[in-house]
């Protein structure tokens, strides 16, 4: 695999290891693969982002589960060329699978401005999540980052005061 010895050295300095997985690229299932199951000496990457695709997949789904792989969804970058009818019920059967992910922006500059707000309210409208599940997105999102204990609770606490009534 490409770029494995770097991975096993990253690895093993402690470093915390994520791939890029865009969504819908050619061999896409593939490098999905290869980062819940092959690199670092087959210990897989702790984080993915994008690897949307994997929803087409009972075993890479089974593998992000088994191995509590996060994936970092951008949905205004996918929503670019992607149909709605396509693309957000890919999303929502992650979600009701139990995969962990969450929101993020994707070169938002580059992507007609649209911030991490915006692509949580793409996933809120067309995904149909509760307000609850928007704020456990975000606890996704900490728990997925490599933030210190200390800056984590933190974070959790304001999450815990965000009003989720409908």
């Amino acid at each position: 695999m490409l770029f494995e010895a770097g991975f096993r050295r990253a690895k093993a300095d402690g470093l915390h290891v994520t791939m890029h997985c865009d969504f819908g690229q050619k061999d896409t299932h593939e490098h999905v693969r290869e980062a819940i199951f092959e690199v670092c000496g087959r210990q897989g990457a702790e984080r993915i982002d994008h690897g949307l695709d994997a929803a087409d997949s009972e075993d890479l789904l089974r593998g992000l589960l088994d191995r509590g792989i996060g994936l970092t969804l951008c949905p205004h970058a996918y929503h670019r060329r992607t149909p709605t009818e396509v693309l957000f019920p890919k999303i929502r059967a992650l979600w009701d699978r139990g995969v962990k992910f969450c929101i993020n922006s994707d070169d938002p500059v580059y992507m007609h401005d649209v911030w991490v707000n915006g692509n949580m309210q793409k996933a809120y409208t067309y995904c149909r999540f509760t307000k609850a599940d928007m704020v456990a997105l975000a606890r996704n999102g900490v728990d997925m980052s490599w933030a210190s204990d200390e800056v984590k609770r933190e974070l959790y606490r304001e999450l815990d005061a965000v009003d989720v009534s409908e």
